[in-house]
């Protein structure tokens, strides 16, 4: 089946909590999430995780060769967000310095409860982020210039970790990383200066002296594959680590719908028009509170011209042509290009 065109796309419902089990512990179960596949061949998609390309050009994948053959970095399905601490459970503590993940050296474990005593991680400012099968998940931090730790452990960076981390545990980690970053940067009001307090039964904090709320930062960004009959457009963004070439990607400005961005960006990056835009799918991407949401569209007129300062090089590849470098593994980048490719390179 095609990809659903926008204008039908349905938010998806989850089910609602009905053991008192659940309503106690606040969470509720969640039906389980369809593969990439299978969201491709159902008549109603919904919205499943998927990767952006990393690095700061949202058309850079910034991810090592090795990882091509990864997986998508979803959220697994057994995993329940929660926000009450699950006193007694069996626990995942993710403890991150910066966006880096501490774990031991011999063999990327995660410290357990005393092994974050040891290390003097202050636990108490831990907050809440899941349950994986039977196992608690919380994230906590320590200060940027925090000392290296002792006892067999080190803070790896969390993207050193793909391919290397079990890839349930990954892909918690990076949730449990904006978890930790929203809290420890708003630990203090914004609006007034005061204290700030999280609230029971929602991931807010909320100041206790004017009352101003703060609810995890998540940047919204779109990224579209431009098609003109059997071609794609792939671009090389400017900034890219790796010059590898991908789709198009840029952030939502205020006051702007998905829809807008597409158009805005393509524009500004290849001086393009489009029309006939299709969902594709998202991932919220950790580094550090990106939301990616992929289309395709049809070209609609124009002649590629790049943006500079954003764009090094764009061209259409058809049947034929022999495809550049580009991202896969992790990223949606690379399913989205991998669904469309030119049927003689499909």
């Amino acid at each position: 089946m095609m990809p659903i065109p926008v204008a039908t796309i349905q938010p998806r419902r989850e089910a609602a909590a009905t053991s008192g089990t659940a309503r106690r512990h606040g969470w509720a179960k969640r039906p389980a999430r369809p593969s990439m596949a299978d969201a491709h061949r159902a008549p109603c998609v919904s919205l499943v995780d998927h990767g952006r390309a990393g690095g700061q050009g949202l058309a850079a994948d910034g991810l090592d060769g090795a990882l091509l053959s990864l997986d998508m970095l979803v959220t697994p399905s057994h995993f329940v967000p929660l926000h009450a601490p699950q006193p007694g459970a069996h626990e995942h503590i993710f403890v991150f310095r910066g966006g880096a993940l501490l774990v031991r050296e011999s063999d990327l474990a995660l410290p357990d409860e005393s092994a974050c005593l040891a290390l003097d991680v202050p636990l108490a400012q831990s907050r809440a982020v899941g349950m994986l099968g039977q196992h608690y998940c919380r994230a906590a931090w320590v200060e940027a210039g925090a000392a290296d730790p002792a006892g067999g452990f080190a803070f790896r960076p969390l993207r050193s970790l793909f391919g290397a981390l079990d890839a349930h545990l990954m892909a918690v980690a990076g949730r449990a990383f904006q978890v930790a970053e929203w809290a420890r940067t708003h630990r203090y009001c914004g609006a007034c200066g005061g204290p700030m307090e999280a609230l029971a039964g929602e991931r807010c904090m909320r100041c206790t002296r004017c009352g101003h709320a703060a609810y995890p930062r998540i940047s919204p960004a779109m990224m579209v594959l431009v098609k003109k009959g059997d071609a794609i457009l792939l671009a090389r963004n400017a900034a890219s680590p790796t010059g590898r070439f991908s789709a198009l990607a840029g952030f939502l400005e205020a006051g702007e719908s998905v829809e807008d961005a597409v158009h805005r960006e393509v524009h500004e990056e290849v001086g393009l028009r489009v029309h006939d835009l299709r969902y594709f799918g998202s991932q919220s991407w950790p580094f550090p509170h990106s939301l990616m949401i992929a289309f395709t569209a049809q070209w609609a007129g124009g002649e590629i011209s790049a943006d500079p300062r954003e764009i090094a090089e764009a061209r259409w590849f058809g049947p034929g042509d022999t495809l550049p470098e580009f991202p896969a593994g992790i990223s949606i980048a690379g399913e989205l290009i991998r669904a469309n490719l030119p049927r003689a390179a499909a």
